[in-house]
């Protein structure tokens, strides 16, 4: 066997092994925030006024550190939403974009805001929540995106996104704002 058939199955053995490995990592522990910590060892305080008393000093310091902006409580609708308006974009692994039993968005169906040509058969545009897309391949024999215009935008392999407006065939694309 020659050097290169050798380099070569090597390198198709990482590649096969790499994607399973990291399918089984579970994603890291948030880092233990001391506010919420103070709050939940309140709960162990075996005295009732005692108890009260660490609730009270601990639910303060939380709401300093919410008014602080030093922490951010959202619910999961929020949440949701704030996903959502990120859909295109590569995010951090940190459990709000990316974290255990989250489900990955793989497409959003909206509508059309603005539209431009940027020529040779591309385009950029807006949709509802403001997002600006763009077209990376041309459009012919396609009916041009325009405003009002339904849009679905698919996740692709390796990053790649496609663009299908009103139920045309679709197209590559990426998120740009």
């Amino acid at each position: 066997m020659n050097t290169y058939k050798a380099a070569f199955l090597i390198a198709a053995a990482v590649a096969v092994a790499l994607p399973a490995a990291a399918k089984d990592r579970k994603p890291a522990a948030p880092p233990p925030n001391p506010v919420l910590d103070a709050l939940a060892a309140c709960r162990t305080v075996p005295d009732s006024a005692a108890r009260l008393a660490c609730f009270d000093a601990a639910s303060a310091r939380l709401a300093e550190a919410v008014e602080r902006r030093d922490l951010v409580v959202m619910d999961r609708a929020e949440v949701r939403q704030t996903r959502r308006s990120l859909f295109g974009f590569s995010l951090p692994r940190i459990p709000l974009f990316r974290g255990e039993n989250v489900e990955e968005q793989e497409e959003i169906t909206t509508t059309i805001t603005a539209a431009s040509s940027l020529g040779m058969g591309k385009w950029q545009f807006r949709i509802e929540d403001g997002a600006i897309w763009r077209t990376t391949e041309s459009t012919p024999g396609l009916v041009d995106p325009a405003p009002g215009q339904k849009v679905v935008i698919k996740r692709g392999a390796l990053g790649n996104y496609f663009i299908r407006f009103n139920g045309q065939r679709g197209l590559r694309g990426l998120r740009v704002g």
